[in-house]
């Protein structure tokens, strides 16, 4: 994007690359955090995937200690 804006490309080119760019870029990020929170929380407190894909971590703050 700085490429082409300092190549002189005109302003309507640039916005258009930016607004088709803007949708993959956020879907990225979204998915890298997706990918740092999980192999954070699985460091930790490894859980098991129930059947229907929902997170159990509520189970690990509420569970007795062991004796």
């Amino acid at each position: 994007m700085a490429d082409e804006f300092r190549a002189g490309t005109s302003t309507d080119l640039v916005r258009w690359l930016a607004t088709a760019a803007y949708p993959h870029s956020s879907l990225i990020t979204e998915q890298a955090m997706q990918r740092a929170a999980s192999e954070a929380f699985d460091r930790y407190a490894p859980r098991e995937r129930s059947s229907r894909g929902a997170c159990d971590t509520h189970r690990y703050n509420t569970q007795e200690p062991a004796s």
